[in-house]
């Protein structure tokens, strides 16, 4: 913290004492730091609230790395559900993949509200073949043929639903 915010030989220092950030004068001592913040919980470190606020005591706290990371100057927050929150938070509260929301969001520029309401999958598609509409791992199952390799003869040969559910597997050559 000294260091980054009144070193400007420290490789951090552009981004602390350089864009304004200072040090409550108290904090010029140890003993000073150690009677506003006591010593640090295990597994916790110093974060500032306000990324452009001093360290202070009223400013600083003890947080987990996981909520300085996304206490980050970088970090993009979204109003959701009346709070502004992080896209991690939010796909923590939806239960929705972070990196689908992200992309959703940040790729393909998607709001919030249909980013956390659009289903993750598209509906599964259902094959028709002797008079069933089944889906690929229904008819994996009763077909007795794996998942990928219906899949890869529909989608990566092209065949017909025909040929790909009713062409007899090839038997591996046994070793003698």
């Amino acid at each position: 913290m000294q260091e980054r915010c009144t070193n400007p030989d420290h490789i951090h220092f552009a981004s602390y004492g350089g864009r304004g950030i200072t040090i409550d004068p108290t904090w010029n001592t140890f003993a000073g730091f150690l009677a506003d913040m006591g010593p640090r919980p295990s597994g916790l470190t110093l974060d500032r609230r306000d990324n452009d606020g001093p360290y202070s005591r009223e400013n600083c706290r003890w947080t987990t790395r996981k909520e300085q990371q996304r206490n980050r100057r970088d970090t993009r927050r979204h109003e959701f559900q009346g709070q502004m929150l992080t896209l991690a938070e939010i796909a923590e509260a939806t239960g929705i993949n972070h990196r689908t929301l992200m992309d959703r969001v940040n790729r393909n520029g998607w709001s919030i509200e249909r980013a956390t309401t659009q289903p993750t999958q598209a509906p599964s598609r259902a094959y028709h073949f002797q008079g069933q509409d089944l889906t690929l791992p229904q008819w994996s199952a009763v077909l007795g043929i794996s998942l990928s390799r219906l899949w890869h003869r529909i989608h990566e040969r092209g065949w017909s639903i025909e040929r790909a559910f009713t062409q007899p597997l090839r038997k591996s050559p046994t070793k003698p």
